[in-house]
């Protein structure tokens, strides 16, 4: 009887492993982990509305052919451990179709084996290049990445005729991988790295860090860092009146950045996203009118604008809703069809993937901005 058992427990065991991608639902059920509470809350907090207004945009039409969307949105509070126990719930318990997450680098990359194992679609709203390279099989990064932004910076600062730069990065997974991406690219392009200065995330002084990188006479210095932590950074650079262009990450593209660092947030220049200056576009821009609409849509509803991260939610959702009318409940076909996305224009950049490309952000779509009287404005190439 014993060995019976066991039997039936292996058959049992082979059969669930052995299960179709295929997941019978009434919805589409569509998970989320975001960091809604905690350090990264500027972030998680805008790409949650608007995971929740595009969802009901989306059955206010009547839905995907004929089925409603059902978002659940699971909130790690910031931290990887808690970003890893939410996906898994949403696997095991939730059975979405596919998930959205996590809102940050080093909470996204603890996500990926399990998304991997488990052979769900992770579409990444994060930018370590570590999320899509190498690429993995279910993972999708709806995000312009350091190699990307570091690409962006460098042309600019050639364009001004500086090459003697230095780096002042936090140590988390976002800033080693900013980092090490600009080590990769800053020699090859007859760049002088004259400092490295590394930050804890939470530090509440960078003073000792941006005072050597003032002695090394670096005349742009790179801030690598996706926390609050950036307005500390600026309110120190001042301080010091370190002369040397301040560049920060698309991490800074924020009104709570700006609120928190003040008037010393005057003259940053950023790798940047296009929604905090939609009006400055000109018409022929293909993803300004999609912006505008996402910006007016997303105002009415929550009394504020939508940031650079609300942009990236609406990337990774839409990406969904375009291929679930073939893909279908299949996750596998949902796979693929991301895979086989071109020229998707939307509202943080345009998109082409492909089985070798599983972020495919096109860096003509990303603009360089600087920071003028507490606002951001555009940058002319």
């Amino acid at each position: 009887m014993r060995r019976f058992l066991l039997g039936v427990m292996v058959v049992t065991l082979m059969s669930v492993a052995a299960a179709p991608a295929t997941v019978a639902q009434e919805t589409y059920k569509i998970g989320a982990v975001l960091s809604v509470t905690g350090p990264a809350s500027y972030i998680g907090e805008d790409e949650r509305n608007t995971l929740l207004l595009l969802q009901d945009q989306v059955n206010a039409r009547g839905g995907i052919g004929g089925k409603k969307v059902d978002v659940v949105v699971y909130d790690d509070a910031s931290d990887p451990t808690k970003s890893v126990t939410a996906l898994r719930r949403l696997h095991e318990e939730d059975k979405a179709l596919a998930v959205i997450g996590g809102s940050i680098s080093g909470n996204s990359l603890a996500m990926i084996p399990f998304s991997e194992k488990a052979g769900v679609p992770q579409l990444v709203p994060a930018a370590s290049a570590k999320i899509s390279n190498p690429v993995k099989k279910w993972v999708f990064q709806f995000c312009s990445t350091d190699v990307q932004a570091i690409t962006l910076i460098l042309n600019f600062l050639k364009g001004k005729g500086i090459t003697s730069i230095a780096m002042l990065s936090d140590s988390t997974a976002y800033g080693v991988s900013g980092k090490e991406e600009l080590e990769r690219q800053a020699p090859a392009q007859g760049f002088k790295v004259a400092a490295w200065e590394t930050f804890g995330p939470t530090d509440s002084d960078m003073t000792a860090q941006l005072t050597r990188i003032k002695a090394s006479g670096a005349r742009a210095v790179l801030v690598w860092n996706a926390t609050p932590a950036s307005a500390i950074v600026a309110k120190n650079f001042k301080q010091l009146g370190l002369d040397a262009l301040q560049i920060q990450s698309t991490a800074y593209v924020s009104a709570r950045q700006l609120q928190l660092a003040g008037d010393a947030a005057d003259g940053i220049f950023l790798s940047g996203y296009k929604i905090p200056v939609v009006d400055q576009l000109p018409a022929s821009d293909p993803q300004k009118k999609l912006l505008t609409e996402f910006r007016e849509a997303y105002a009415k509803r929550f009394g504020r604008e939508p940031n650079a991260y609300a942009a990236l939610a609406y990337d990774a959702f839409n990406a969904l809703v375009r291929v679930l009318p073939t893909a279908g409940s299949d996750r596998d076909k949902i796979r693929q069809g991301l895979e086989g996305l071109k020229n998707y224009v939307a509202a943080a950049g345009i998109y082409t993937m492909s089985p070798t490309d599983h972020n495919g952000f096109q860096i003509e779509s990303m603009p360089m901005l600087v920071v003028e009287k507490g606002a951001f404005k555009l940058v002319n190439r």
